[in-house]
């Protein structure tokens, strides 16, 4: 009996406790919400939800990502910066972390730093297109007119339909003076 009334006196604290476990929620559907908001241009609200889902789960890359493009958007580079090397640092196989710290080396002038992480997406996914657009871009822009001219015709195989890359591809020929071949991308 003295047993029995011992485990019926934690019944109520254990009825109080449950609901509280069962109000938790796994990393991934803070991150959804996050991701909706960030669709909606809410990003200091979508940054709470990424918050959340990384303190639920120190270990989401993913959420590390897509907080450093919020506060990428937000102009909050340092910060920014701080998120996607935490992600890639998690996932080294992860391509958007090296994309998206790319993009705001961009940003930031650094072109050298974002010509390397570009080229370590596209060492993890060789056939994202915005990759190599991007990083031949700054190919172009660095005077490295043979690799970026790799990196549009790459692209263009990958995405025949993208319009952009013709125009950069076009660019570029009238930069190296190969008029007709200019032409014909930019028509």
């Amino acid at each position: 009996p003295l047993l029995l009334m011992k485990h019926t006196a934690l019944l109520p604290l254990l009825l109080f406790l449950l609901p509280l476990f069962s109000l938790a929620q796994p990393a991934y559907v803070y991150h959804e919400k996050g991701m909706k908001l960030f669709n909606e241009k809410k990003f200091g609200e979508a940054i709470v939800q990424f918050d959340i889902a990384i303190k639920t789960d120190a270990t989401y890359f993913e959420a590390f990502v897509d907080r450093g493009r919020c506060q990428m958007e937000l102009g909050k580079n340092d910060l920014a910066l701080a998120d996607l090397n935490q992600a890639v640092k998690l996932n080294p196989n992860f391509a958007p972390g090296f994309y998206y710290r790319a993009k705001l080396h961009e940003k930031m002038g650094n072109d050298q730093l974002a010509i390397t992480d570009y080229s370590s997406a596209i060492k993890i996914n060789p056939d994202f297109a915005d990759s190599h657009i991007s990083r031949g871009r700054l190919y172009s822009k660095t005077n490295q007119d043979q690799l970026a001219l790799t990196d549009f015709t790459k692209a263009i195989t990958l995405d025949v339909k993208n319009a952009e890359v013709y125009y950069q591809r076009g660019l570029l020929y009238r930069k190296m003076k190969k008029e007709y071949a200019a032409l014909a991308d930019v028509g």
